[in-house]
This record gives C-alpha cells, structure tokens and sequence, in this order.
C-alpha cells in the first residue's frame, strides 16, 4: 500500500517539529516509518524527519502558509479544529520511492553507475564529478539533474561516507529493469557510456 491517511496534527507535526498531535509523539514516527517505508530506525530520527518534511510540503503546499508562532496548549484544540476544517482532518500521504529522496543519497555499485548512470535521471557516469572521496567510494554530482548519489567500488556494500549520522547502504540501481531473463536488463542502459 503507498498511501495513508494520517491526521493533520499528525502532518503539522512532522512539518513544523513541534508537537501539535493531539494524540500524541508516537503517530510522528509511524508517519515517518511509513514514508520511508520501514526505514526510520535505519535513517534515524534526524535525516528523516528532514527528507520527509521536505516531501511533505511538497505535497501539502498550503503548508508554507501555516502560521503555528504563537500556538501555546491553552489554543491548540482551537487551531487544530480550524486546520481539520480548512484542510480535513486525515490526509492522504503517500510513500517516498528510494529514487525521489532529496537528502537521503543513494549508494550504487560502480558497474551500475557505468552501466546506468545517474540514478536519478540516467545521465552517464562522469568519474571525474568528484565531490567527496571516501575510501572506497565517491559522492557524485550528476551534472545533469545536480542530484548526489554515491558510487561504490567493487566488494563495498557500504558508504564510509556519513550523511547525518546514516551510512548508505549499496542499493540496486533504480533504472534497472528486474526480469526473469537477465539480458533483457538493457533497455534503460545509458549510450555513449564513459569507461575509467
């Protein structure tokens, strides 16, 4: 399922970091697990609650416009009762796919970067868009959707690099079809591939 509906306190919350729920801490967390899809504890508490605040008003724009500066406990249930009429009170949210995060960097393996390139956009893997170097791996900068994602050498499954606290792990490549025949794997292949 990539949908829930979550309370608006529940969204205000996440949005704002602050406690607006009038149930609580705990719904907090089950938003964050659900939109990262069971990775809240792999993630941690302080990288996912900025990819999904970031995803969150994205997808709630009005959000931007939301004034909580003098909310004390004497007023909450007033302006929580004025959230739930202008915006209702569950939203749909949806989950976040590994290849839309914006913070949260994804880790390939070098054949697959050479093979597919940017694994957001597809672009070809230029060795030489070097941001970081980490022992055995690179922070990329695509050059054509200036997203970051890190590159692992041979053997690696893990980033040595430390993005808050989080170490991505190697991911299979987004862009990479899964069939039951390997050689039909091809027809998101990047042309004109560079070779190091």
């Amino acid at each position: 399922m990539d949908t829930k509906r979550f309370h608006v306190g529940t969204i205000c919350t996440v949005a704002f970091d602050r406690l607006l729920d009038p149930f609580g801490i705990s719904p907090k967390n089950v938003l964050l697990d659900f939109m990262l899809d069971g990775q809240l504890k792999k993630f941690g508490m302080e990288l996912s609650l900025k990819e999904c605040r970031l995803h969150l008003f994205d997808a709630f724009p009005w959000l931007k416009t939301v004034n909580h500066s003098g909310l004390r406990l004497k007023n909450l249930d007033a302006w929580l009762s004025a959230m739930e009429k202008i915006h209702g009170q569950f939203l749909v949210v949806r989950k976040i796919e590994p290849k839309n995060y914006i913070l949260i960097p994804l880790a390939i393996s070098v054949d697959d970067a050479r093979e597919y390139g940017c694994p957001y956009c597809g672009a070809e893997f230029f060795p030489l868009n070097l941001l970081l170097w980490g022992g055995d791996c690179q922070s990329m900068l695509c050059p054509q959707c200036n997203r970051t994602y890190i590159v692992l050498y041979q053997g690696v499954t893990k980033s040595f690099l430390e993005i808050l606290s989080y170490h991505p792990p190697l991911s299979p490549h987004p862009r990479r079809k899964k069939t039951s025949d390997p050689t039909t794997d091809v027809d998101m292949r990047i042309v004109g591939r560079v070779t190091t």
